[in-house]
């Protein structure tokens, strides 16, 4: 399948007094490589999110594919598009890699045999054979770009949208990529990339420039026609010059180029392909099903999770030193009427340290993901339902068991009844619960902040749910409706609750070894905290609430977020 883009008339406005590009006109054949050139702020990436169908909004003019008008839905599934970013899953192998991406992309329309065989067929076009057993952390820079590129070339895709491919490359690794995509183009693809400044090696290995200064077309053609052009407006390139660097310094110097070239680029020809379009695009494969998604990003997650030895060396062994400390702090406390009060402060400090480890490592962590999630998401590797419940089935089960044993540690060090084992499970439950209500907390600030903001607004935020988790301390009987208002709205005090409820209800006195404790009956101590015997299942209910509502709310953020084109997402870019 050959894919022609043409574009006539392109204008874009980002505001009614800002216009970003201006009455532009061009052709992209398939087979070519194109590059779109110019200075930084000439308007090169939002050329090409124009043309990828990544921006709509403020768009005038009309862009053409094969000679038809574009199908937006229909040209997604026909094209890829690979971001300057080249961040890449971690902690898996490149062969791994390009096996998910497969079994993602082509689901089960191919025979294992088939996939094996797609695979060695791109590793070997991608010069990507001798590292198929490195995990992609120790990849080069070189082969982490060529990585990217393999990963979107497994449903082969006509069209291939680059931003900015060269950078961090040297100069050899950058001249070995673009003559890759050259060899690219010689199936058929149609190829297009922005390039700030390229050498002559690179700008000789374009089959077609598009030289961009301010939003306006100063040129457009083969890159060995540019000389004749500039000649034809009494402008001579000097021998030892690049073309593309001479054209841009001009530029540079005198403003008064701009419209003699602009002008002057109008008259240009289109290149013309020898390869002859029938006007149709065949349609893609649909996404496999949803539980095919689900089961494929589960095992992606659960790979890259037990290979990464030292985080969960870490997740499990800081829950085990909070949890020794905890205890050693509060030893052998919890069943004593002079100390039975400081079972508030023993799950207070518990509330406090899953609040910030489930929290703020979501919101220091995730948005390195989002940006392979918006790629992956914009290349339809899957459905974002499939991806988000593969996100949250695999992040359960390590805190899950983290948080257990940091709830038997700190149990039976601050000698809690060991008698009745239901409290301890309705203990560790509502403190699983909370734990992910933290984590979905912290994945909602992630999902509209960068991490600096974000570790900022979410420990704002969360020393404010705290602080009203304990302003019911000694007083809880007496607070005002406002208070009661502003507590229920704290998922920390609802989680404090059921801690409080769960260890001291239905339970006889506490051992006093004075004549006179004040706090020998748990449940006057439980009465001045404001709280019912009978409150449990209500508390956990209302933490069971948050925990769905910030996993929504994140979800409802992600969705905008990758849809370049949503209002939200477009309100978000500007608080980053």
């Amino acid at each position: 399948m050959y894919v022609d883009i043409e574009f006539k008339n392109l204008t874009y406005f980002i505001s009614e007094n800002k216009k970003v590009l201006s009455d532009l006109n061009g052709k992209f054949a398939s087979g070519e490589l194109t590059g779109i050139l110019g200075p930084s702020g000439a308007g090169k990436s939002t050329l090409l999110n124009i043309l990828a169908g990544l921006i709509h909004d403020g768009v005038k003019g009309d862009i053409y594919i094969n000679n038809k008008p574009r199908n937006n839905k229909m040209f997604h599934k026909i094209s890829s598009y690979i971001m300057q970013d080249d961040v890449v899953q971690h902690h898996l192998k490149v062969e791994e890699c390009l096996q998910i991406a497969i079994n993602l992309k082509l689901g089960k329309c191919l025979s294992d045999c088939e996939k094996e065989k797609t695979l060695k067929t791109i590793l070997k076009s991608m010069c990507l054979e001798q590292c198929i057993q490195t995990e992609t952390q120790y990849l080069s820079s070189g082969q982490r770009k060529r990585l990217i590129i393999a990963l979107e070339l497994v449903n082969n895709p006509p069209v291939i949208f680059l931003d900015e491919p060269t950078t961090g490359l040297d100069e050899i690794t950058l001249l070995s990529c673009m003559k890759l995509l050259k060899l690219l183009t010689g199936e058929g693809r149609t190829i297009i990339c922005t390039i700030h400044q390229p050498s002559d090696n690179v700008f000789n290995l374009f089959d077609n420039v598009y030289f961009l200064v301010k939003g306006r077309c100063v040129y457009k053609g083969k890159p060995g026609e540019i000389i004749p052009f500039l000649n034809e407006i009494n402008l001579s390139c000097p021998l030892n010059y690049n073309p593309a660097d001479y054209l841009i310094e001009l530029i540079a110097e005198n403003d008064e180029f701009h419209a003699s070239l602009s002008n002057q680029a109008k008259k240009c020809k289109y290149n013309e392909n020898n390869i002859q379009n029938d006007g149709v695009i065949w349609p893609y494969e649909d996404l496999p099903p949803l539980w095919y998604q689900v089961k494929v990003l589960m095992s992606r997650r659960f790979k890259q999770i037990f290979r990464n030895k030292l985080h969960l060396s870490i997740e499990i062994g800081h829950n085990i030193f909070t949890g020794f400390f905890i205890g050693l702090l509060f030893y052998q406390m919890g069943n004593n009427a002079k100390t039975l009060v400081n079972n508030i402060f023993i799950f207070y400090a518990i509330n406090n340290y899953l609040m910030f480890t489930f929290g703020i490592t979501m919101i220091l962590i995730y948005p390195f993901e989002m940006k392979i999630l918006q790629r992956e998401y914009m290349n339809r590797w899957y459905n974002l339902k499939a991806y988000y419940l593969a996100l949250n089935l695999s992040i359960f089960p390590i805190p899950c068991i983290g948080t257990t044993i940091l709830c038997l540690l700190i149990y039976y060090m601050t000698g809690q009844p060991t008698d009745e084992p239901y409290r301890f499970f309705w203990f560790t439950l509502s403190l699983i619960l909370y734990g992910f209500a933290s984590q979905g907390f912290g994945l909602v600030i992630a999902t509209i902040f960068n991490p600096a903001q974000g570790a900022v607004v979410g420990s704002t935020i969360g020393v404010a749910l705290v602080l009203l988790s304990i302003c019911t301390n000694g007083y809880g009987d007496q607070l005002s409706t406002t208070m009661k208002i502003l507590t229920s709205l704290s998922y920390v005090y609802h989680t404090y609750s059921a801690n409080l409820i769960a260890i001291l209800r239905a339970r006889g006195p506490a051992i006093c070894e004075d004549a006179f404790c004040y706090y020998s009956s748990p449940r006057d101590l439980l009465k001045k905290m404001g709280l019912s015997e009978n409150g449990y299942f209500i508390s956990i209910l209302y933490v069971l609430f948050f925990l769905v509502l910030h996993r929504l709310m994140a979800y409802v953020i992600l969705k905008g977020r990758v849809n370049p084109n949503s209002k939200l997402n477009k309100l978000l870019k500007n608080v980053n």
